[in-house]
């Protein structure tokens, strides 16, 4: 496969810069004791990628009519809070490697998160890498949110790039079908789930890591990988 130059390169959120998709895991396991309700990993695992709304029309659907949306996001929300007062979200193995090199290489960079605008910047502002990225869309600004392509055609304007130009990074098959439909190059850095063949299809790569995607790039560079330390 060819190695494209890209003018600008789109970022996910949860599960690919931040490690936050196990916290979020248990802590609505822990949720959905609260409300006596029971845990369904395929329901869960259906939500990865998916902005507050649509989450929420697939737990209506799926628990019925006695299902309190709003108290399930109170309970999210305490046990959440509670989890960050005691540590802070790790980042992603390679995530300053690949930042860093996109700042050698002077390609800009933005995020297109399903988590709502002032969560994001929060969590990325307590990260430490907020000021890494030139732009953020976030799940309330767009009117479609993913597998719908509008996340990334909005954070590829916001570069002033067309999004055919981009290389956009995604966890989740949702982020996936979203950056591929907007025409991105969409690479899958697997987290909690690993590519479906229809998935495997659609990306323009599978990569274990960021770090991994950081070699990639550089080499089509023409970098030297050695000059490089990692703590692989």
């Amino acid at each position: 496969m060819s190695s494209p130059r890209f003018d600008g390169v789109l970022f996910d959120m949860d599960g690919l810069l931040l490690d936050s998709e196990r916290i979020y895991l248990s802590i609505f396991r822990i949720a959905l004791v609260d409300l006596e309700l029971e845990w369904d990993e395929a329901l869960y695992l259906s939500m990865i990628g998916r902005n507050g709304i649509e989450s929420a029309k697939l737990l209506i659907n799926h628990y019925g009519p006695t299902y309190d949306h709003d108290r399930m996001r109170a309970r999210l929300d305490h046990h959440w809070k509670l989890h960050v007062a005691k540590e802070s979200v790790p980042l992603m193995p390679g995530v300053i490697e690949l930042l860093d090199l996109l700042d050698e290489l002077r390609i800009p960079c933005a995020v297109a998160t399903s988590t709502a605008r002032g969560r994001a910047e929060a969590k990325l502002t307590d990260a430490g890498i907020r000021h890494r990225f030139q732009g953020l869309i976030g799940g309330d600004d767009v009117s479609n949110g993913k597998p719908h392509p509008e996340p990334y055609l909005k954070a590829a304007a916001l570069l002033g790039l067309d999004a055919s130009r981009c290389l956009a990074l995604e966890d989740s098959a949702n982020g996936i079908r979203s950056a591929h439909g907007a025409g991105a190059a969409a690479v899958m850095v697997p987290d909690l789930l690993q590519p479906t063949s229809e998935i495997e299809a659609i990306a323009h790569r599978i990569a274990p890591s960021l770090l991994d995607v950081r070699d990639w790039l550089a080499s089509t560079h023409h970098l030297p990988l050695t000059a490089m330390v990692d703590s692989r």
